[in-house]
């Protein structure tokens, strides 16, 4: 449930965003890895109901963190407990994801 509000908040920044009468055709959501779809799903139509943006269409994608191996160094997407693709060491989160954010789009 922590996504609703970081959900609620992205709806709200692009809606000081956009002109009403020229808003987007579709946008992009990037989520975290842990946050549930569904939820987040759910936090955007209850955040966008009877504004402009209630029937944009919506691509929902996940973005993972940038993780540095500490054995080898080499830095690396994934979740915070995935082993390094190059020699299966221990990575730590040097760049994180919010929770949630609309990635850039056009009228």
């Amino acid at each position: 449930m922590h996504e609703r509000a970081p959900v609620g908040t992205a709806a709200a920044r692009l809606l000081a965003e956009i002109d009403p009468s020229d808003p987007p055709a579709s946008i992009t959501v990037a989520l975290a890895p842990d946050v549930m779809a569904d939820i987040a799903q759910d936090a955007w139509a209850s955040a966008t109901h009877g504004t402009v943006l209630e029937t944009v269409e919506v691509e929902w994608v996940v973005r993972y963190p940038l993780l540095a191996c500490l054995d080898c160094g080499v830095e690396y997407e994934g979740e915070k407990l995935d082993r390094c693709p190059t020699c299966g060491g221990d990575g730590l989160i040097v760049e994180d994801v919010p929770i949630a954010e609309v990635l850039p789009w056009r009228s």
